[in-house]
């Protein structure tokens, strides 16, 4: 379901969760963030509770021993209700991640984007840029490595 909101400048965003493709803050988690976000060096998660979330996708989020409440944003809110009410969440900022205790993952962000629905292609320097991430098998990696190289 494509749903269209305005941010703070004007611009129109769009977000089509069911064929998004990003994995930038907000949209769709990767699998390197995650496994990122488990290292204690790099990552720390504090619990949170998520007590709302509209229906543009706005959570708001208590985190333990900050006084305010956070605005946040995840590209499809029907998952983000999900997330509401759940008991034992934990946010991770620096890795834009909301987990339950079940290791079920949320990408939030601190302002609403644009879904990207078409599929990553070039380079995987050229794909990094425009999704944010991706997900390839080793051979596909190698593949556009080498041909990386080549330039």
């Amino acid at each position: 379901m494509r749903s269209e909101f305005t941010n703070s400048e004007g611009d129109v965003i769009w977000t089509d969760p069911k064929s998004c493709k990003a994995f930038t803050p907000g949209h769709q988690w990767h699998f390197i963030q995650v496994t990122h976000s488990w290292d204690d060096e790099r990552g720390f998660y504090q619990p949170c509770a998520v007590t709302a979330c509209s229906s543009e996708g706005w959570l708001t989020v208590q985190i333990e021993g900050e006084s305010e409440t956070q605005l946040l944003w995840t590209h499809d809110p029907e998952r983000g209700r999900g997330f509401a009410g759940e008991a034992n969440l934990e946010i991770n900022r620096r890795f834009s991640l909301i987990r339950t205790v079940g290791e079920n993952y949320l990408c939030v962000a601190d302002k609403l984007s644009s879904c990207i629905v078409e599929s990553a292609c070039g380079s995987l320097f050229d794909q990094l840029l425009s999704h944010g991430g991706v997900t390839v098998s080793g051979r596909e990696a190698l593949r556009l490595s080498t041909s990386d190289e080549d330039l």
